[in-house]
């Protein structure tokens, strides 16, 4: 009986998980610093929606008015005055201004536009929203007269509650008291103790009407008082403060907002964002090392004539750049072959080896140019960085030859180390072969695609420098192209980054103990 066994798989030596995002308040100042230009262009929308929002849709202007409330003193201030809110915020209230003011609208609608604020135990404020100034202080009087008559009849029912039920304490006591001297008269002569208790009860009679008789004086003396000291203490008046606040916070509420709405959309891509920006993390997912790392190397059409400026730094960023990338120039033998692979950074990296062209042209060096890339415009870009170069005195500067194979370039076979039956894109009858053979260093701009590899670079150039873009490509994609390319027995001497930060400050090495480092020694001691 045979029997099956399975044996443990070793990990792929080289796949690496990708390493985590270090949040730190570096990592979101610096997110927030490279696309400053994103959460401000949220800002400047908010603070425009909000001034649109504030042309387009009138502001009600506030009118307010002022009332000094006057209360029972053996009643609690607080709660009466909590009262006097109730009352005001009445649906019948309403009703009465809707009524003397005749507006189009409902009670619960009127009652949105008022809004009362207790200043003191004694002090009532009251504003009231109007479509302009005039409606608004017209509300503002009106509802204040109705509320104080309303109020005062409030008052005047419950004081005549009482009033009448005291009186009719008072009848009911004072025809007891005629009942009991009806009696006393007759006990009197018969039985004079007697007459003398029913005599005493009639006076204790008496003395509970007079004391409810100075219960409805003083109850209507107090009614009177609190109706008569109830009155407006500041009249009616637009709230000159309404219409500035209202502009103020709806300004600053766009902006804020803009700005939150931005910076969230920036540091949310920046959090979930795997694409690589630091040059260590690019030295280790590459396995070489970064040499240099610039700033963006094209510049703004309109900016350049604002800010000069800013056109120095970029041709200093490309100084740095193209001095970086004649390193192995130098180091290399007579005829150097060098391709210069772009990672997701096309237009960079041609403006880079057009640069690079046209130095080398003009100092005497005999340059050809290789097109692999999809767009197929690097021919116009060295002849445009061949005219910014300094002439010599008497003599034009011609151009080097720019070679664009025909048809898909990532397919097209070169010259270089290819059996003489394959069908090569640059043959020996080419009248440009001659230009091949007796340049002293070809440069190949090339883009390479996962999906066809990297072996038509071989036949193009023998060493190669990778051009990364930052933020433009994962980790798994720059590790794949350089695997790629070792795989097709590329020599990858270096990377390049550009459009890096000016907060990064990593080394540009690959980190200790992974393939990285080991390519990085074995060139060292190759």
């Amino acid at each position: 009986m045979s029997s099956w066994q399975l044996e443990p798989v070793a990990d792929v030596e080289g796949v690496e998980a990708p390493a985590p995002t270090v949040v730190s308040l570096h990592f979101l100042r610096s997110a927030l610093r490279r696309r400053w230009r994103v959460w401000a262009i949220f800002g400047v929308v908010g603070l425009l929606l909000a001034i649109a929002y504030t042309v387009k849709v009138p502001p009600k202007t506030s009118a307010e008015v002022t009332l000094l409330m006057a209360h029972d003193p053996s009643e609690d201030p607080a709660r009466a005055m909590q009262t006097d809110v109730s009352l005001l915020e009445t649906r019948s209230v309403a009703q009465e201004v809707i009524d003397d003011l005749h507006l189009a609208m409902t009670p619960e609608e009127f009652q949105k536009t008022v809004f009362a604020t207790i200043v003191t135990d004694q002090v009532l404020r009251i504003d009231v929203t109007g479509p302009d100034a005039a409606s608004a202080v017209s509300r503002a009087k009106t509802l204040a007269n109705d509320f104080l008559a309303f109020r005062a009849k409030q008052s005047e029912d419950q004081t005549n509650v009482l009033v009448k039920g005291y009186q009719s304490r008072i009848d009911d006591l004072n025809d007891r008291i005629n009942q009991l001297n009806q009696q006393y008269d007759e006990l009197y002569r018969t039985d004079p103790s007697k007459a003398s208790d029913i005599g005493s009860l009639s006076y204790q009679l008496s003395s509970q009407v007079s004391s409810l008789q100075q219960t409805i004086q003083n109850t209507t003396l107090e009614a009177t008082y609190i109706q008569d000291s109830t009155h407006v203490l500041d009249p009616a008046s637009v709230n000159p403060h309404g219409t500035k606040k209202r502009v103020v916070l709806n300004v600053a509420s766009g902006v804020i907002g803009g700005l939150a709405v931005g910076i969230g959309i920036v540091l949310f891509f920046a959090l979930t964002s795997e694409r690589l920006r630091r040059r260590g993390d690019v030295a280790t997912a590459i396995g070489v090392p970064v040499r240099a790392s610039v700033r963006k190397l094209r510049r703004g059409g309109v900016l350049r004539r604002l800010l000069p400026r800013r056109w120095t730094l970029r041709r200093r960023e490309l100084d740095v750049l193209l001095h970086t990338l004649e390193s192995p120039l130098e180091q290399a033998p007579r005829r150097t072959r060098l391709a210069l692979a772009a990672v997701d950074s096309g237009t960079d990296a041609q403006l880079a080896v057009a640069a690079l062209a046209a130095r080398l042209h003009a100092s005497g060096t005999k340059v050809f140019v290789v097109d692999l890339s999809e767009r197929g415009r690097l021919s116009r870009a060295v002849r445009r960085a061949v005219a910014k170069e300094p002439k010599p005195a008497g003599k034009p500067l011609a151009a080097p030859v720019v070679f664009r194979p025909e048809g898909v370039p990532s397919l097209a076979q070169g010259p270089l180390g290819v059996p003489r039956t394959a069908k090569l894109a640059l043959p020996a009858g080419d009248p440009r072969r001659s230009a091949w053979d007796d340049a002293t260093v070809v440069l190949t701009l090339a883009e390479v695609d996962p999906s066809l590899g990297a072996e038509h670079l071989t036949s193009w150039a023998d060493r190669a420098v990778l051009i990364v873009t930052a933020g433009g490509s994962s980790a798994e994609r720059l590790r794949t192209t350089a695997e790629l390319m070792r795989a097709a027995d590329m020599n990858l001497l270096f990377g390049v980054l550009l459009g890096s930060d000016k907060t990064d400050e990593s080394s540009g090495l690959p980190e200790p103990g992974d393939e990285g480092a080991a390519n990085l020694a074995r060139s060292s001691s190759g």
